[in-house]
């Protein structure tokens, strides 16, 4: 199991885990919305060093509550930022999906400000305090191209939209709902931002749900206004991508599961893996591996084996001496140059499989990943 995993891990491709009782999931540094405001400053300089001493004070925050806001500069271009994570993550997935966010963020400089909501953060940046603005001109909605125009599902959207709407107000701003008949499931989430009260949050959600429901019968939507975003999907898109875990999609089994090739409406390529999990034992082995291996130290823990040429210690030990380890060393340089930090360099999942299936080709040297500190 360990090499499964960690082999899994290394090579950083969107996994989805399908197991009794797991629900589905998709990477939380995602983006699923932003906007860069169409006025800009006078003086950019200044306004990207007020955007910097902001984030430097709210750093501690994110990490320790999630949250943030703080604000620095002279009128009129004064900046005010805002941050917040979904309460699920934990500390160091909120610090990641901050991080990302704040940096994409400041690619809309000299703009006056704007937002990035991302699948586990959100962070926005203006010239003026919009904390309590519950709706704005900047309120987004996008329907999905997928359709379920049956009767059945529009009622369970109507019926989670209406319980996250009713429930996330007084449950610290965040809520979450499932509801489902026969084969078919609706999830859905809601987060306020804390600079909200209750009802100005209830306010945000109700119009955001209404935005929602006039996606029907589109299979997923997303609204995001202000300070808040809600979101609900159904799983089957996940399923149909890999045409119901065809035989001809799947990439390879591990210790307890197999790993499905697919494709999204969109284009995009996504590796699945459906987890098969009987009785105790193997689900608290996979429990505690995914538990320590979260509790690393360093999120760039491979990169930094990988500069300093020690890759070898990255290597489970309890593999034995037959292990092909330079086969495992060019796994994890396939992950790393699917975590650089520019887009356009990182290889396309039809080139992962051909890097992964082939030692003929030459891997090339990844550059850095985001989030590095300075110093490392």
């Amino acid at each position: 199991m360990a090499s499964t995993l960690i082999s899994s891990l290394a090579v950083v491709l969107p996994l989805t885990l399908l197991a009794p009782s797991m629900s589905m999931k998709i990477s939380r540094i995602d983006v699923l919305g932003y906007i860069c405001n169409n006025g800009t400053v006078s003086n950019e300089e200044a306004y990207r060093r007020s955007y910097q001493i902001n984030l430097d004070a709210i750093r501690g925050d994110m990490r320790h509550v999630k949250f943030g806001t703080h604000e620095h500069g002279d009128p009129p271009e004064r900046m005010y930022v805002l941050s917040q994570c979904v309460s699920d993550l934990s500390s160091d997935e909120c610090s990641l999906c901050w991080s990302r966010a704040t940096d994409l963020l400041s690619q809309c400089f000299p703009a006056t400000g704007g937002w990035f909501h991302l699948d586990g953060c959100f962070v926005r940046a203006d010239n003026y305090s919009f904390y309590q603005e519950p709706v704005s001109h900047q309120d987004t909605k996008i329907c999905a191209s997928d359709k379920e125009k049956s009767a059945e599902f529009k009622g369970l959207v109507k019926e989670v939209t209406k319980s996250i709407v009713e429930a996330a107000p007084y449950s610290r701003g965040f809520s979450v709902a499932k509801m489902g008949i026969r084969d078919l499931t609706v999830y859905g989430l809601g987060v306020c931002w804390r600079t909200l009260n209750d009802e100005l949050c209830k306010l945000c959600l109700a119009d955001g749900a209404l935005s929602v429901t006039s996606c029907l019968p589109s299979k997923e939507a997303g609204f995001w206004c202000g300070k808040c975003f809600y979101m609900r999907t159904s799983p089957k898109k996940k399923i149909k991508a890999t045409n119901n875990f065809n035989e001809s999609c799947k990439l390879g089994v591990g210790g307890y599961g197999e790993v499905f090739k697919g494709t999204l409406s969109d284009g995009r390529e996504i590796a699945i893996k459906r987890l098969h999990v009987s009785g105790k034992k193997p689900r608290d082995e996979i429990h505690n591996e995914i538990d320590v291996i979260s509790r690393c130290q360093h999120k760039n823990l491979v990169w930094k084996c990988f500069a300093s040429n020690k890759m070898e210690e990255m290597i489970d030990k309890d593999m034995g001496e037959d292990t092909d380890k330079q086969e495992m060393k060019r796994v994890m340089q396939i992950g790393l140059l699917c975590t650089q930090e520019s887009p356009q360099l990182r290889p396309t999942m039809s080139k992962v499989i051909q890097m992964v299936s082939s030692t003929d080709i030459v891997l090339p040297t990844p550059t850095k990943p985001p989030f590095l500190h300075d110093s490392m």
